[in-house]
């Protein structure tokens, strides 16, 4: 139910599900190459719980065409006419983790995001994520609870645990509820986010 499977418009799905997910944008030899030049100020940062690397480092690395590739583009593109970059970064979350890395201290990190809104066949505050590690069960995998933009969460809500191997991507509407799991794995856990809006 959470992949788009091109019979219908990727809006009329993300604004009924609230998630889709989208193959191929990074080949097997985009991942490694992007990895190998983050791998090193990954490891500088290493200390922190959450760890950012920016559109000026990419810039510096040498991998921002690379990251905002044609396909990548094309996506954002088909979604919105005019989207403007909201969030732009990958990050990785510290390993052996008993609580989500973020808004923790509510509902165990449930959340909508507060800085977007719903309009009905038309999402305007989106995200992208790809993953740039394998992530499992045990990996902070993102949860999300689909078919339901509007009501509260729900003790009896079904909410889905997208996991995957590196290069999995999904684009999802931030106003659906959702959290990240705790990463109780043994290697931090690394994404591509990037978000755009209206």
């Amino acid at each position: 139910r959470l992949r788009h499977n091109g019979s219908i418009n990727l809006n009329e799905h993300l604004n009924s599900a609230g998630i889709a997910f989208v193959p191929n944008i990074y080949s097997v030899n985009e991942m490694a190459e992007i990895n190998s030049k983050i791998d090193p100020l990954f490891q500088q940062r290493a200390a922190t719980a959450r760890s950012y690397i920016r559109p000026d480092d990419m810039m510096k690395l040498g991998i921002l065409d690379l990251v905002l590739n044609k396909r990548m583009k094309s996506l954002l593109f088909s979604t919105m006419p005019d989207p403007v970059l909201y969030h732009f970064h990958f990050y990785e979350i510290a390993a052996k983790q008993e609580k989500s890395h973020i808004f923790s201290e509510n509902l165990s990190g449930w959340h909508r995001d507060g800085d977007c809104q719903f309009r009905q066949s038309d999402p305007t505050h989106l995200s992208v994520f790809t993953y740039f590690s394998d992530v499992g069960p045990n990996d902070g995998p993102f949860e999300f609870v689909p078919n339901n933009a509007t009501d509260p969460l729900d003790p009896n809500s079904h909410a889905a645990s997208i996991q995957g191997i590196a290069g999995t991507s999904f684009i999802w509407h931030r106003h659906y509820i959702h959290r990240a799991a705790p990463n109780r794995g043994i290697r931090r856990r690394r994404l591509l986010k990037i978000s755009t809006q209206r």
